[in-house]
């Protein structure tokens, strides 16, 4: 099942610590689906937020920074997640650095993080530029 985020219990239980739970919904949703053959019976999985994925702790309201093929940082403030990331992608052959922010990003904290990548990284050439994304706070792409 994919949702827009969320756990397990948002999605299917009755409980989720006092927070809102579609669970009840989900299930007559799914249970009419059913009942008017518009699906067959299944088997509904979600994924929980709570465990480890590729050996990091993951937690709900964590930010994630993604590489080309793993999840190398993780944490719960923004800008030290960016620096992690940041630190892992930028080597000694790198002379390119680009940074799209997105729709809940100000530009203010966009030049921030522009200007740590100047401090850190000077060897390399940099272009900050409003992307606009929905969801993903900044792509950055280091060449």
């Amino acid at each position: 099942m994919h949702g827009g985020g969320d756990n397990q219990e948002f999605w299917l239980g009755d409980d989720n610590g006092g927070r809102p739970v579609f669970g009840e919904t989900t299930r007559n949703v799914l249970d009419n689906m059913i009942k008017e053959g518009i699906c067959d019976p299944v088997i509904v999985v979600t994924p929980t937020f709570y465990s480890p994925v590729e050996g990091k702790e993951i937690t709900e309201g964590d930010y994630m920074g993604i590489g080309d093929s793993a999840i190398l940082s993780v944490g719960s403030d923004l800008k030290q997640v960016l620096k992690d990331l940041l630190a892992q992608l930028v080597d000694e052959e790198s002379s390119f650095i680009s940074v799209y922010y997105g729709e809940d990003v100000t530009r203010e904290d966009a030049e921030e993080f522009g200007s740590y990548i100047q401090e850190k990284s000077p060897e390399c050439e940099m272009d900050i530029t409003f992307g606009g994304q929905p969801i993903y706070y900044y792509v950055m792409s280091v060449e």
